[in-house]
């Protein structure tokens, strides 16, 4: 078993429709979530990253600058520097921050953490963003015991694999627990059978787990559920089984151009039920991705919304734009912003009377139990033990031109710890493949990797349906 994958072999293994695998390394498909493992030294008590002659602390991360995704992030990242620079100096201390591009590819990001700590040095990974990215990083820096503070992504994987690495200082509710609240509120106030659709992956992964844990606390269950891989870009086939199941209501998580593609493709077909989504859509640049079919959904959201701010968050959005070629923030620039309040509350507190800070002195001041409102705009957050803040959800409703607020801010579901990342596919079997092995997938059966013994290089192959249509 490798003790750092390369950013080579590792290859981010993925929900696909319809597809056929050849494999090169020994895992398991089915019903566990994918394990990585990874070793180096251990510097946690060191001063790396901190420059005493200077006054300078130097920290970094990674994330899309190009590819894709780098639209979607700029703001994102640009509230990390533009927070980063108007804290130049925390008590008498500057801050030197290095961003390096990962095109929102794991392999990548987990090579560009390598970098940031064993060549730049950093005293820390600050607000690194994205799911399937930071998942990767994860591991490295949990063994590497480099800080790794406001990793702005859910924190179920922390909680689940993670919680008693006190490097790692995560603030983001568990999708589960966000996806738990949405189908309580589905449950109380909308009559029906309802229907799920998920982005497979690790955030989906968390939200599909919460659904199916709370549908059995109250004892229902999902009409339909559809899972559509990040690659998806035809959505008609995922709604005619949408529609076929009778749903009058149906809860999302997905990124915001595949639910626009989704909710237009089930409009094409008649097909127009209560549509739920979470905070991830909740957004200007997605409410005119969708149009006029958004008017009426509902969105699960924990933080201050970006459309209709208010004063608190409107500061913060201007802040933001002034960094940034971006003129409509999300909500994920404000949790970049709240995730460099963390890191800037840290080093305040590591910092006071003088000190010199260690990663040591950076742990123990931030893991004091004290609450604090991170980035100033109402998050409460506070480190004790392995025990997060507990948050407060609300319901929206998009009307067309406003949004409203119907049910909320209340406390969500309590998930067990367990239940928060999602374990396996229920009714699903394991089968343990090697170098060779070709894996032929259904359409639209739900599948992952897991158990991967050291790497794992895949070659995909998606295959046409018989007699005309894409899948």
């Amino acid at each position: 078993m490798s003790d750092v994958p390369s950013a080579k072999a590792v290859r981010d293994a993925r929900c696909r429709a319809r597809s056929v695998f050849a494999v090169a390394g020994a895992v398991t498909l089915g019903i566990s979530v994918v394990a990585c493992s990874s070793s180096g030294s251990d510097t946690q008590g060191g001063s790396r990253g901190v420059d005493a002659k200077s006054h300078t602390i130097t920290i970094g991360m990674t994330g899309p600058q190009t590819g894709p995704l780098a639209a979607a992030y700029e703001s994102t990242y640009g509230a990390i520097a533009r927070l980063a620079s108007a804290n130049n100096t925390v008590n008498g201390w500057k801050i030197k921050y290095i961003q390096l591009d990962d095109q929102y590819q794991p392999a990548q990001a987990l090579a560009n953490a390598q970098k940031l700590v064993q060549q730049n040095k950093v005293f820390a990974i600050v607000a690194q963003g994205g799911s399937p990215t930071t998942a990767a990083v994860l591991p490295y820096a949990v063994q590497a015991k480099v800080l790794d503070v406001a990793p702005v992504t859910e924190s179920g994987v922390v909680l689940t694999k993670y919680a008693s690495a006190t490097n790692v200082f995560a603030f983001e509710p568990p999708y589960a627990q966000l996806a738990a609240y949405d189908l309580n509120y589905v449950h109380k106030n909308l009559p029906g059978k309802y229907a799920v659709a998920y982005q497979s992956g690790s955030a989906g992964a968390a939200a599909l787990a919460g659904w199916q844990y709370q549908g059995k606390v109250l004892g229902t269950s999902a009409a339909a559920t559809v899972g559509a891989p990040p690659s998806a870009t035809d959505f008609s086939g995922y709604a005619a089984r949408l529609k076929d199941s009778g749903a009058a209501t149906v809860l999302t998580w997905l990124a915001p151009n595949q639910l626009a593609a989704l909710i237009q493709a089930s409009t094409a077909v008649g097909f127009k039920p209560q549509w739920v989504a979470d905070w991830p859509d909740l957004s200007s640049a997605f409410l005119k991705l969708v149009g006029p079919a958004g008017t009426g959904m509902l969105f699960g959201n924990w933080a201050p919304p970006t459309v209709n701010p208010s004063a608190e968050i409107a500061k913060v959005v201007n802040s933001i734009k002034a960094a940034t070629s971006d003129k409509e923030p999300s909500v994920a620039a404000v949790l970049g912003w709240v995730g460099m309040s963390v890191f800037i509350e840290g080093l305040t507190r590591a910092t006071s009377g003088g000190k010199v800070p260690t990663a040591a002195s950076f742990t123990s001041a931030l893991r004091d139990c004290a609450p604090f409102d991170a980035g100033g705009i109402g998050i409460k957050v506070s480190y004790c033990g392995d025990k997060l803040t507990p948050q407060r959800d609300s319901m929206y409703k998009w009307d067309g031109d406003s949004l409203t607020v119907v049910s909320g801010p209340e406390d969500m579901p309590s998930v067990p710890t367990e239940n928060l990342a999602g374990k396996g596919i229920e009714g699903g079997m394991s089968r343990a493949v090697a170098k060779g092995d070709f894996i032929v997938v259904p359409e639209n059966t739900p599948h992952w990797f897991s158990a991967i013994n050291g790497t794992i290089t895949l070659m995909t192959l998606h295959v046409p349906r018989t007699g005309g249509g894409t899948r």
